[in-house]
C-alpha cells in the first residue's frame, strides 16, 4: 500500500500542475522555416542548403524558456547575432519583449508566426539531431 501512495504522489502532482496551467506548450526550440516580404516567400531550409554548399553558415533559431525568457540566435555570413528578452501568451498568441521592442505572433499550425509591416517570419519546432 505504501509503495502505491508513493508512485500515486507524483502523478496527483503533475496533474495538479497541469491543471493550473503548469509548463506551456509553446516552450522549446524553433528554426526559422521561411520569411514572407512583399516580393515572394524565402524558404530557409533551401537558402541554408544553398549557403552550406558554398561552405557558408546560415541558420535562425528562437529558444522559448520555461521561466519566460527567449533567446533569439541568428548565425550568418555578416556576423552572429542574437536577442534576448522575455515572452508570454497573451489573447491565444504570444508576445516577445525585448527592451523597448515588442513584437506579437500567433500559433498557426504548430508554427509561431510573426508580422511586422508586410513581412512575416515563420518558426517551426526544431527537429531534434539524432548523435
Amino acid at each position: 500500500m505504501g509503495h502505491v501512495r508513493r508512485c500515486l504522489l507524483p502523478l496527483l502532482l503533475l496533474l495538479f500542475l497541469a491543471s493550473c496551467g503548469g509548463v506551456s506548450d509553446l516552450v522549446g526550440t524553433y528554426t526559422l522555416e521561411h520569411l514572407d516580404v512583399g516580393a515572394g516567400t524565402v524558404d530557409m531550409a533551401e537558402l541554408s542548403d544553398a549557403a552550406q554548399a558554398a561552405g557558408i553558415d546560415f541558420q535562425a533559431t528562437l529558444a522559448l524558456e520555461e521561466d519566460g525568457t527567449f533567446s533569439l540566435e541568428v548565425t550568418a555570413p555578416d556576423g552572429d547575432s542574437s536577442l534576448e528578452g522575455t515572452w508570454s501568451e497573451e489573447d491565444g498568441g504570444i508576445v516577445l519583449t525585448a527592451g523597448e521592442s515588442t513584437i506579437r505572433g500567433v500559433r498557426t499550425e504548430g508554427t509561431l508566426v510573426f508580422t511586422v509591416g508586410q513581412q512575416s517570419m515563420t518558426f517551426a519546432p526544431a527537429v531534434p539531431t539524432q548523435p
